[in-house]
C-alpha cells in the first residue's frame, strides 16, 4: 500500500471512525458501491476488530469501520458518509460517527 498522499493545497485529510450498531447484513452492497461512491476521497479505509480477534481459537468481531479521507473540509466528508448504506441500514450511526482532522507521519501498515 502506498503512502496515503499529502493533502492538495485546498483539502485536508481526515481520520473517520464509524461504529458498528448491528450486525452488517447490508455488507455486500456497502462494498460494491464503496470504491464508486468514495473514490476521490477516501485514501483507505479497513475494519477495528475487537482484542480477543487476535486469538486464533476466537471468531473475529468487528468493532467499527475506520477511513482516512482527502477533502475540501469536513462537511464534504459527512456529505459522502450519509450517501452510504450503511448509514440508511443502521450499521452506522450519524451521531456516533468520529470525524477528526489527520495529518499522516508514517507510512501505513501492509496487514490482510
Amino acid at each position: 500500500m502506498s503512502r496515503p498522499s499529502e493533502p492538495s493545497s485546498s483539502k485536508s485529510l481526515f481520520f473517520v471512525y464509524a461504529p458498528y450498531e448491528k450486525r452488517i447484513a447490508a455488507q455486500p452492497a456497502h462494498l460494491s458501491a464503496e470504491e464508486k461512491r468514495l473514490s476521490g476521497i477516501a485514501e483507505f479505509a479497513g475494519i477495528v476488530l475487537s482484542d480477543e480477534s487476535e486469538e486464533p481459537t476466537e471468531p473475529k468481531r468487528m468493532l467499527g469501520s475506520v477511513m482516512i479521507c482527502e477533502a475540501e473540509n469536513v462537511e464534504e466528508v459527512r456529505e459522502k458518509i450519509k450517501a452510504d448504506i450503511y448509514l440508511s441500514e443502521g450499521v452506522w450511526r450519524a451521531e456516533t460517527l468520529v470525524i477528526l482532522p489527520f495529518h499522516s507521519t508514517m507510512l501505513p501498515c501492509k496487514h490482510s
